[in-house]
């Protein structure tokens, strides 16, 4: 049996970040956005999610998202990546609906990664901290 904390690697979170962003951008060029419009999808896509978990439900301070840079970082460089490869969306459509559909099963399914001890959470079997 596991015993600690299950903590995922940075690469793996960023990762999952720039697919997200990437599937956001994709689906602005799609729809006809501007620049701005298609940074604002790919951001409210990769971080959306991470944002209402660690804002509203962890309630440890400032989310992960706001507060390291590599995660807007990231947004920006997979917006751009977006904006290039739009000519060849039609190609790789299919690849990337398999890797969205992996990465919101992953994400959705593995605890967030709090790795500087900021709040965190037990395996499954621990005993849940107290509710405040």
């Amino acid at each position: 049996m596991l015993t600690g904390n299950f903590e995922l690697p940075v690469a793996f979170d960023i990762g999952a970040v720039a697919a997200f962003a990437l599937t956001g951008a994709f689906a602005g060029v799609r729809r006809g956005y501007d620049i701005v419009g298609i940074f604002f999808l790919s951001a409210a896509t990769a971080l959306g999610g991470g944002l209402i978990r660690d804002g509203i439900f962890l309630h440890n301070g400032v989310p992960l998202a706001v507060r390291n840079p590599e995660y807007i970082v990231t947004v920006v460089i997979a917006c751009i990546a977006g904006l290039l490869l739009s000519s060849r969306m039609k190609r790789f459509e299919r690849w990337i609906a398999i890797g969205d559909a992996l990465l919101d099963c992953a994400m959705g399914r593995i605890p967030d990664r709090h790795r500087r001890g900021e709040h965190p959470l037990p395996l499954p079997g621990q005993p849940q901290p107290a509710a405040a």
